[in-house]
């Protein structure tokens, strides 16, 4: 069975349903309309007539509907959209149109109520006084964007000239900002293609995804030798390396050689000492990485340790240790780096080379 009237672009039309109170006369609308003819109304059970009985408006991309007199309290108002579009609905401006002007025998150029979608010719049939006139600069007019020039003023008269338009230009439909919610988007349908480099925050991945992003790297070393020396803590001459390397991110701070960091995570330190032993034969020469949950106030604990061997005096050894820790609390969680040996040692420092420093990664969030 065939459709009477337009076929419909959709194949539900959805409803509204609102409830009067006897005053209110305006209503929000669920979608916005371009005109009243695309609703069909009902208060009551009556049918309500377009432009007589309620109108419609569009403000800041919210539509309306206003009705000629309030609702009765408690009346029943249907409202269906029988043309409802994603795009914001203009009114259609293709149809004919009728300019009439008065003529004063001096004004060639008259400006058009609407912009004409074609210049030519065969867009316009304009009359004056009743008298047919032809496009084109040799002629009697010609039309450049809203204004139609003549090519010789029109006599005087009321609404002596007429311009027919066939048809004027079409506003395009535009989508309303915000209009496209969540839940019209296609799984998939935001690619990368899509979004600028450098737009995505790390605040905008989840943990677990920026877990794998090195957010962290620092080093430091001391600066001069510590000779003589057995057994201790390096709390002085520490500085950050700076020598073919800068550190990433915030990086760790120091006192007295108690190194702080500078947020939560899991962390790798890597420790290393280009040592001297001096003192005669050692049979342990090495470092140790101290770690603490109470500031170093009763707490101290050795993360790592690692010890190599000297035969004789002036014999070199070099000693890494390799560790990764849990920081949980930077106020408490800190760690500081020592030197153990049998005999007394020197333990190798520099301006610019690391013989004896560490190095810092943070390599994943808690």
């Amino acid at each position: 069975m065939g459709y009477v009237g337009r076929t419909p672009a959709y194949g539900y039309f959805e409803r509204q349903v609102e409830s009067g109170d006897g005053s209110t006369t305006q209503f929000n609308l669920d979608y916005p309309v371009a005109s009243p003819n695309q609703l069909l109304v009902s208060v009551d059970g009556i049918i309500q007539e377009p432009d007589y009985s309620y109108s419609t408006t569009v403000s800041s991309g919210q539509g309306k509907i206003n009705f000629s007199e309030a609702p009765d309290s408690s009346s029943r108002i249907f409202i269906i959209y029988t043309g409802r579009q994603l795009l914001t609905a203009t009114p259609n401006t293709a149809s004919s149109y009728i300019d009439e002007f008065n003529g004063d025998g001096s004004t060639t150029a008259f400006t058009l109520t609407r912009t004409p979608s074609s210049t030519d010719g065969s867009n316009f049939i304009v009359y004056i006084d009743n008298v047919y006139q032809r496009e084109g600069g040799s002629y009697a007019f010609t039309v450049s964007g809203s204004t139609i020039t003549f090519t010789s003023a029109p006599s005087s008269g009321t609404n002596n000239i007429q311009v027919y338009q066939l048809a004027t230009a079409n506003a395009v439909a535009t989508v309303t900002d915000g209009a496209v919610t969540t839940a019209k988007l296609a799984n998939g349908s935001v690619t990368t293609a899509k979004i600028n480099d450098g737009d995505v925050t790390l605040a905008k991945l989840a943990s677990d995804a920026s877990s794998g992003l090195i957010t962290e790297i620092d080093q430091w070393h001391i600066t001069a030798d510590l000779s003589g020396v057995t057994a201790g803590t390096f709390t002085t001459n520490w500085t950050r390396t700076s020598t073919l390397f800068s550190n990433k991110g915030t990086g760790l701070s120091q006192s007295s050689g108690i190194f702080s960091f500078p947020s939560t995570g899991y962390y790798r330190i890597i420790y290393s000492s280009y040592i001297v032993v001096t003192g005669g034969a050692a049979a342990f020469a090495g470092i140790i990485i101290k770690y603490t949950t109470d500031n170093f106030s009763s707490v101290d604990l050795h993360l790592n340790v690692g010890y190599n061997n000297a035969y004789s005096s002036s014999t070199y050894a070099n000693v890494t240790l390799d560790s990764i820790v849990t920081i949980s609390d930077t106020t408490n969680q800190k760690i500081k780096f020592n030197y153990e040996s049998q005999s007394a040692a020197t333990y190798a420092g520099n301006s610019t080379i690391p013989y004896t420093g560490f190095t810092c990664v943070k390599i994943g969030e808690l």
